[in-house]
């Protein structure tokens, strides 16, 4: 028997209630699921049960899979109590849940009831804040954990550990970042620079914005007008591009993330590279002198270091040529225009870019098919993969 985890409530609940229904729906009403009282019990884990070997009917053994068994971590937060055939995962204090990378986490929550300001300063938690206000222009918030905020952002600084969410919109400016671990959903973004590792979600625009996702974008009801946006995994959008908008360029199959660390690292060989021609002149200077043989010891050092950082610049080089094919890696995203596609528009799937010439006001589906793409009528036989 296979272990099995179950939650307690509907904690993760996805849906954005965007359907246009006559009745109102809260677009944010699901962040409320993941509040819990201490002592609360929020998860089960079902141990893992061996099977024995069975016989067919000649007596042969019939060989029993192995079950598969699930991995749950308590964090911080949470108390880890050895049931007996499972394992009960119970708040150790008030809070909201947090999950990634099999560890279950409850923060602490951070309440600002008003805007965050000259008056608060700079923000920075290792658990969960809830923002009753704004975020005013030039605020700085580190957080661990989740961001909520009520109100909207101006220009600000922001590394949330966790997901950020914004009931209004979001305004950037140059040399301001915002940088997201989890997913993040707004009402609209505005000139800002954002980098998200989960998926990007908002409700009404983007525009004129540079917008890394390592998951999907998703603006279904509204429109992504200049500016860059990549999701590594796939956009969907109602409107791409529009009459007067600055250069607009919707990207999929790009991890940012692996961008950035090949960056780092030919940088890092740069560096490498010029300590090593340094110290080769040194111990050629030294060599060539009549002292060369007196020097020895400094000699055996030098060239000891030289092949040290000679053997980390293999090393660097050798984890480039493993990640660049990671880098823009198109494997079956695609790109989604259900209401209309403007000419000026790239389209760019992984490093192959091509440049609509006439608007369609009709939906329309990009994909990359045998190197080249193409931009095809939304409809039958050309439908979104299952689970895109």
């Amino acid at each position: 028997q296979d272990g099995q985890l179950q939650w307690q409530r509907d904690f993760f609940n996805e849906n954005s209630e965007l359907e246009n229904d006559d009745e109102p729906k809260d677009f944010w009403d699901k962040n409320d699921q993941l509040s819990v009282e201490k002592d609360e019990l929020i998860a089960v884990v079902s141990h893992a049960v061996e099977g024995q070997p069975g016989l067919d009917v000649f007596s042969r053994e019939i060989p029993v899979s192995k079950p598969v068994t699930v991995k749950l971590r308590a964090g911080k937060g949470v108390r880890q109590v050895d049931e007996g055939p499972q394992m009960a995962y119970y708040a150790e204090t008030a809070g909201r849940i947090r999950y990634q990378d099999e560890t279950l986490v409850v923060d602490d929550v951070y309440l600002i009831k008003g805007d965050v300001s000259l008056e608060t300063g700079n923000i920075k938690h290792t658990g969960t804040v809830h923002i009753e206000g704004d975020v005013k222009t030039g605020a700085t918030i580190e957080v661990d954990g989740d961001i909520l905020v009520k109100g909207m952002l101006d220009p600000c600084h922001i590394k949330c550990g966790g997901s950020l969410t914004v009931h209004g919109g979001i305004v950037g400016q140059e040399d301001y970042l915002i940088e997201v671990a989890g997913t993040l959903r707004a009402m609209y973004v505005s000139g800002a620079t954002i980098e998200c590792v989960g998926d990007f979600n908002v409700l009404n625009e983007v525009a004129n914005s540079n917008i890394k996702s390592c998951g999907q974008v998703l603006v279904p009801t509204g429109r992504i007008a200049g500016g860059q946006v990549t999701g590594q995994k796939g956009i969907q959008v109602g409107e791409a591009g529009g009459s007067g908008a600055t250069k607009t360029t919707l990207a999929v199959g790009v991890n940012f993330v692996v961008g950035k660390r090949l960056a780092e690292r030919e940088a890092h060989i740069s560096q490498l590279e010029e300590a090593q021609d340094e110290i080769q002149k040194v111990l050629t200077n030294m060599e060539s002198s009549e002292e060369g043989a007196t020097k020895k010891p400094q000699l055996d050092q030098l060239s000891s270091k030289h092949r040290f950082i000679g053997e980390a610049i293999i090393k660097a080089y050798t984890d480039i040529k493993a990640d660049r094919p990671l880098w823009k890696a198109v494997k079956d995203e695609e790109i989604l225009m259900l209401k209309e596609l403007w000419s000026g528009t790239t389209i760019q799937f992984g490093g192959t870019k091509v440049v609509v010439k006439t608007s369609i006001e009709k939906p329309r589906i990009a994909r990359l098919e045998n190197g080249k793409i193409k931009i095809l009528p939304l409809g039958e036989g050309n439908m979104p993969k299952e689970g895109h």
